[in-house]
């Protein structure tokens, strides 16, 4: 049997990851002792690497790459029937309009 510390050594992982594991059902523990020590079984630990095993059949297929950008350039007219779209009423470019910030830099 092997002792909290030793499973942590053995997975690589901090002492509060194994018991987490433990509190959560993912591996089996005992406890031994008046002092409530808790013990894995060579065999569970065995057993939970062999379920966290991820096979090929099992792992995700690959994402399909998508062809070129994902980002598209929104024109002035773009952008008025996205918001025709989502029922803003749009004001006629014009006079009563005010001017954009690009407007003003220029001289």
């Amino acid at each position: 049997m092997l002792r909290v510390r030793e499973v942590a050594a053995r997975l690589a992982l901090s002492l509060s990851a194994v018991y987490q594991l433990i509190e959560t059902g993912r591996l089996k523990s005992h406890c031994v002792g008046m002092r409530k020590g808790i013990r894995v079984m060579e065999d569970d630990l065995a057993a939970y690497l062999e379920n966290t095993r991820r096979r090929a059949q099992d792992a995700p297929p690959p994402a399909a790459k998508k062809s070129g950008s994902p980002f598209k350039h929104l024109n002035g007219e773009r952008l008025r029937a996205a918001w025709r779209r989502q029922g803003v009423r749009s004001l006629p470019i014009g006079a009563d309009n005010a001017p954009s910030s690009a407007s003003s830099c220029v001289p």
